[in-house]
């Protein structure tokens, strides 16, 4: 018994961690008030009721119309067919936890991949429980567990792609396909699993340097990008047709655009601000983040001049141009983007150890007081946001996702959002009726149990109010969708703001927009002012006036 407790230590430390985050899942479990926390998962739901759908119906056409095709079918089926015994229930609690217990799952899949490949720099259990508290310590790593989104289980399927390359002896062996097919299932879950090519790229340059000339290695690349765009396709077969293929580039485009504009935003973000909003506050302090970069430059050079490959190259050929694209390539600071990263990053930090040992031949001891350094470092740095994190579980407070990305981290509570969830009832409830479509605001509560509106009922505006938003269309499902009767728009929201639309890169939209509102408060237009309340306004579809 006390050697397998040795022996399995790291895995018991990891089942701990993924029972705390199992705890955590069970909140902010109410769909009324899921926006709040995260309009992603809000609108995922949606996605997972569309497949459910199609599930039910056997139509495939509905199965694969589950939009933010960027994110690939496999991560929407997966947690679809999950989800499945609750999904026909409208705000069903497990419909939205199970979800979040499949993202707990892929990072508890992540942290042991992840102690395994400690195992190569030390086979000593202190030190993989060092790594692994290293990397527990960051709050980006619990952020991340607490939400239904793709970035663990891309980030697992990665882990699980270098591991195998790893374990490669040749380009072409069994383990080389198993890496080569792991990373396509990254791909096919999260388009920006991609990045992994330079991981590849490196590693076999480096097989291949005193083996072959370049026509192998360019071969042998070519079919490895071939076989990824295959996996790729088999698991997200809607593209085979020209409307999928078509619908899965527009989503592309938009997130390049989206990328480049800051999520629809006008303003550079300097690259101070990136490394202070999306780095320190959620994965290492700024002294451990040049470590890393600078360890990184020194494993590449060695593994090049030594012509073997070995594990802290292949982790800094992901770490540098994965660093690298999103601080000078992409306007944003989402946390979420940088979570293989750091994941990888004790491998770096522990072949920095190991250069220690070499360079000045320390002892045991002095070596494990280096690596304690520095988890006491992200111990000391991070244990009150950790301590926040849990005591928010305890009192019915979260932190919302959407508000940091936001830049402007923001702490809701339940209660609060029970409170306005009641006044939105209140507002809303003698205009209610059974085939009522109300299009409102986001991160706003809407009570779906008491008036017995289903999610397809209740649509969020998505960018600036428009006549699409409101007209009748045709869904991504395939299903025409009525005029919205009702339009619910916060007080607060952007088009009330002038500095907040002056920010923004549709600008004219949300001007028209703007414009548009103020004619429905004066009774003018197609939607009137009904009724209002501290937080809102009700709007009511003005039969006399033409759409």
């Amino acid at each position: 018994m006390k050697n397998f407790l040795q022996n399995q230590s790291s895995l018991l430390i990891i089942l701990l961690f993924f029972s705390v985050m199992i705890w955590i899942d069970f909140s902010w479990s109410k769909l009324s008030i899921l926006e709040m926390k995260s309009i992603d998962e809000y609108a995922f739901h949606g996605s997972l009721l569309r497949v459910y759908e199609g599930l039910i119906s056997f139509d495939l056409k509905k199965i694969f119309s589950h939009g933010f095709y960027s994110y690939g079918s496999t991560f929407f089926i997966l947690n679809g067919l999950s989800a499945f015994p609750w999904l026909g229930e409208t705000g069903s609690s497990f419909a939205i936890i199970v979800p979040r217990v499949i993202t707990t799952i892929f990072m508890a899949v992540s942290l042991f991949i992840m102690t395994k490949l400690v195992e190569q720099f030390h086979n000593n259990i202190f030190e993989k429980i060092l790594a692994l508290l290293f990397v527990i310590a960051m709050p980006g790593i619990w952020v991340n567990a607490m939400w239904f989104h793709p970035d663990y289980m891309m980030t697992a399927f990665l882990m699980a792609s270098m591991y195998m390359l790893f374990r490669s002896n040749e380009i072409g062996d069994r383990y080389y396909w198993l890496s080569v097919l792991f990373w396509g299932i990254a791909v096919a879950v999260k388009v920006q699993a991609i990045t992994f090519a330079p991981v590849l790229i490196w590693s076999v340059l480096i097989m291949i340097r005193n083996k072959s000339g370049s026509e192998q290695f360019v071969q042998i690349l070519a079919a490895s990008f071939v076989s990824i765009v295959i996996i790729f396709v088999i698991l997200n077969p809607y593209v085979i047709h020209p409307k999928g293929a078509n619908a899965w580039f527009q989503v592309f485009v938009s997130n390049i655009e989206s990328n480049a504009s800051n999520h629809g935003r006008v303003g550079e973000l300097s690259l101070e601000f990136k490394i202070k909003n999306a780095i320190e506050l959620f994965y290492v302090p700024m002294a451990l983040f040049i470590m890393l970069l600078l360890l990184s430059l020194i494993a590449i050079y060695k593994e090049w001049n030594s012509k073997q490959l070995r594990l802290s190259g292949m982790a800094a050929a992901y770490i540098l141009p994965n660093t690298l694209y999103l601080l000078f390539f992409v306007n944003k600071a989402w946390n979420h983007y940088y979570l293989p990263i750091f994941i990888m990053a004790p491998l770096i930090f522990s072949f920095g150890i190991n250069l220690l040992r070499d360079r000045f031949s320390l002892n045991l001891i002095s070596l494990r007081a280096t690596f304690i350094l520095l988890v006491v470092t992200q111990i000391v740095a991070f244990s009150p946001a950790l301590k926040d994190l849990i005591e928010l579980r305890m009192n019915g407070g979260a932190i919302s996702a959407d508000s940091i990305n936001r830049y402007k981290p923001q702490i809701v509570y339940e209660s609060d959002e029970r409170d306005k969830e009641n006044e939105v009832y209140e507002l809303i409830k003698e205009d209610v009726k059974h085939d009522s479509i109300f299009l409102k605001s986001p991160y706003l509560p809407f009570p779906f149990k008491d008036s017995e509106l289903s999610y397809e009922q209740v649509r969020l505006i998505f960018g600036a109010l428009s006549p699409a938003s409101i007209e009748r269309r045709v869904s991504r499902s395939g299903i025409i969708q009525k005029e919205a009767s009702h339009i619910l728009i916060r007080k607060d929201d952007i088009y009330f703001d002038e500095n907040k639309i002056q920010m923004m890169v549709e600008y004219d939209a949300y001007k028209i927009a703007e414009i548009t509102i103020q004619q429905w408060i004066l009774g003018k237009g197609r939607y009137r002012l009904i009724k209002q309340s501290r937080c809102c306004y009700l709007f009511e579809k003005n039969e006399e006036v033409r759409p």
